[in-house]
């Protein structure tokens, strides 16, 4: 018989969650790439969008560069 003792339903239970943050991030980053891209296709700049969003310039360069993992609030005033 398997018998598990509580460490073993911890790595079972931590490992989940790195794949689940792996799944968010993979995520996140297609919707930064997305947005990254129309913004370009619009012919507008980080600054163009810093002044409509209120987010500042440097941070628009981090969450485009994936510096920066930008919150849900910073996704939606981007988008």
């Amino acid at each position: 018989m398997d018998t598990k003792v509580f460490c073993d339903y911890f790595v079972d239970v931590t490992g989940y969650d790195a794949m689940e943050e792996k799944r968010a991030q993979r995520l996140t980053d297609k919707v930064v790439d997305e947005l990254c891209s129309i913004r370009r296709q619009r012919g507008l700049t980080q600054q163009d969008i810093a002044d409509a969003t209120g987010i500042k310039r440097a941070n628009i360069a981090r969450i485009e560069g994936k510096h920066h993992a930008p919150s849900i609030d910073s996704l939606m005033r981007y988008s």
